[in-house]
């Protein structure tokens, strides 16, 4: 007895299987458009390369400006669930926490943000986080131990100031115990002061920064340079200065903050 076809029956199946493929792809683009679907976001710098602030492992100057380069920006949708946050090395990333969400682009509805890591101690350690469609991040880090990138500094007419280089070979931030804010402090009345900073082989100057307390702030961004001389406001005796200097390793493009003074600027 031969078989006998029920192509009635076969064409049922397929236009079944032709429905379910059209209401799915239906459903598919649906969430697609409405912004539920969508690949993760890259990150801006997945990869980081920083010092530690200090010689004195396991302390954090946390006044130094702790969040690192790290930023993206994500839509809407695609908020970063705070809580995700996770680490595969407590030992180096011991101190983590998300900074200040920026405002949104209302043109662009995107929304940067960014995370701030106080790191202890030097290694390696991967950063994990998710948004709210589930999508997973990774930043990976690279601790490098203390390392003091200035050769010289030299400022007009500071008070113990033949070494300022000196004074951060321990810590990227010098307090001097003296005036408002643990800066340094003029030896006598100084019309056109000058600071002369020079690095390290290997380092360069990215920014210069320096403020006379009550008096406007000399600003210098987006240097590169491996020396740089920068004339300063008037200053009398007495007077406080603050002293911002801010360095890139050419090599691995980690960054150093020194400061002269306590207050966070």
């Amino acid at each position: 007895m031969g078989i006998i076809k029920n192509h009635g029956f076969s064409r049922l199946c397929f236009v079944r299987k032709v429905s379910l493929f059209a209401l799915f792809l239906a459903f598919f683009l649906c969430r697609l458009s409405d912004g539920t679907v969508n690949a993760a976001v890259e990150l801006l710098n997945p990869k980081q390369t920083v010092y530690l602030t200090s010689k004195n492992v396991g302390h954090y100057d946390y006044n130094l400006e702790g969040e690192i380069g790290f930023s993206m920006e994500l839509g809407k949708y695609e908020y970063i669930v705070e809580s995700s946050l996770r680490t595969d090395n407590e030992f180096v990333t011991s101190d983590m926490e998300w900074g200040l969400r920026g405002e949104m682009d209302k043109q662009t509805e995107k929304c940067r943000h960014a995370l701030s890591v106080y790191p202890q101690y030097p290694g390696s350690a991967n950063l994990f986080f998710d948004d709210e469609r589930k999508n997973t991040y990774v930043l990976s880090l690279n601790v490098l131990p203390y390392e003091n990138p200035i050769r010289t500094l030299k400022i007009t007419n500071i008070h113990n100031g033949k070494n300022l280089a000196g004074k951060v070979e321990e810590a990227y931030r010098f307090n001097s115990g003296k005036g408002e804010f643990g800066g340094l402090i003029y030896s006598k009345k100084t019309a056109v002061p000058k600071l002369k900073v020079e690095v390290k082989e290997g380092w360069k100057i990215t920014a210069v920064e320096a403020q006379r307390i009550c008096s406007k702030m000399v600003l210098l961004q987006n240097l590169n340079a491996q020396s740089k001389t920068v004339e300063l406001k008037k200053a009398g005796k007495g007077d406080e200065l603050l002293v911002g200097i801010d360095c890139k390793n050419v090599e691995n493009g980690g960054e150093a903050r020194i400061r002269f003074g306590t207050s966070n600027w």
